[in-house]
């Protein structure tokens, strides 16, 4: 982390939730590619071909043939970088100085007093907040992708 942190601080970007950004893309971006890859290679040449053949353009071919195939691998990869990003404690924790712009995984750190003891009814009310958008993502795959899943 501390390779890391110097380099925002050079940049300009603690404090700023851009530097929080670049170093969450740039941690999860090799892995969604590695990801991408295999459900791209799935495609069969075939497919492209007989779109060739038949006349359509390259986007033509790319929209009606390769999407709908890679669709699932960017729901996959967009899932798991959600996930990953709302649930990251240890690059906003160093990055952001101001309370105003902690994420709500740093900000569960706030409720505990000076000793180290938690406030259980506020911890427990934000973990019911922090919870809904996770429940709802995975309501609304289950609810769209139901059959495939």
């Amino acid at each position: 982390m501390v390779p890391i942190f110097l380099l925002i601080f050079n940049l300009g970007l603690i404090n700023t939730h851009l530097g929080v950004i670049l170093v969450m893309i740039g941690g999860l971006l090799p892995a969604a590619i590695f990801i991408m890859q295999d459900f791209v290679d799935s495609v069969p040449r075939s497919y492209e071909e007989a779109a060739i053949v038949a006349g359509a353009s390259p986007f033509r071919i790319f929209l009606d043939v390769t999407f709908p195939m890679i669709r699932p691998g960017m729901m996959v990869v967009a899932i798991w970088a959600f996930v990953n990003a709302w649930g990251a404690f240890l690059i906003p924790f160093i990055l952001l100085r101001s309370p105003d712009k902690l994420p709500a995984a740093v900000a569960f750190y706030q409720f505990y007093d000076e000793i180290g003891s938690p406030q259980i009814r506020l911890i427990s009310a934000y973990a019911v907040l922090y919870t809904a958008p996770a429940i709802l993502l995975y309501l609304l795959v289950n609810w769209r992708y139901e059959p495939g899943m």
